[in-house]
C-alpha cells in the first residue's frame, strides 16, 4: 500500500450479492493519519463514508456506513488489501460484513481510476 491514500479515487468492478456498491460506485480518499477516510457514492449508494486504521500487515482495518437510493441506511465493517500492476495504478480488494440488515458478507474489488500527482523534482 502507497504510504498515502489521500486524493486516490477507486471505482468497484465488481460485489457480493449483498453488496451495496456496484459498477457506477466511486470511492475518494480524503484522509491518510491516525485514520484514514473516504467517502463514497455512484448507483444504488447515494453517500458513503469509510472510516479506518493501517494494520500491522499494511491492510485496511474499515468501517463504513452509507444510504441508498432507496432510503436504507446500512453499516459494515471490512478489510482492505492493495496490490499494484507495473503502472503503478493500485487494486483494492474488501472482504467485508454488514453489521445490519442481514449481516451478509461478501468481497469486492476495486480499481484505482485516479491519484494525486508525483511531487516534482524540480527547483
Amino acid at each position: 500500500m502507497p504510504r498515502s491514500l489521500i486524493g486516490r479515487t477507486f471505482r468497484a468492478l465488481s460485489n457480493s450479492a449483498h453488496g451495496q456498491s456496484g459498477l457506477a460506485t466511486e470511492m475518494e480518499f480524503t484522509g491518510d493519519d491516525a485514520f484514514v477516510t473516504a467517502i463514497y457514492a455512484g448507483g444504488s449508494v447515494r453517500f458513503g463514508q469509510v472510516l479506518a486504521r493501517r494494520t500491522d500487515d499494511d491492510a485496511l482495518d474499515m468501517h463504513y456506513h452509507a444510504g441508498s437510493a432507496s432510503g436504507a441506511i446500512r453499516a459494515g465493517h471490512g478489510r482492505a488489501t492493495f496490490t499494484a500492476d507495473q503502472q503503478g495504478k493500485l487494486r483494492m480488494f474488501i472482504e467485508w460484513q454488514w453489521l445490519s440488515g442481514d449481516h451478509g458478507a461478501g468481497h469486492s474489488e476495486w480499481a484505482e481510476v485516479s491519484r494525486p500527482p508525483e511531487p516534482s523534482t524540480e527547483e
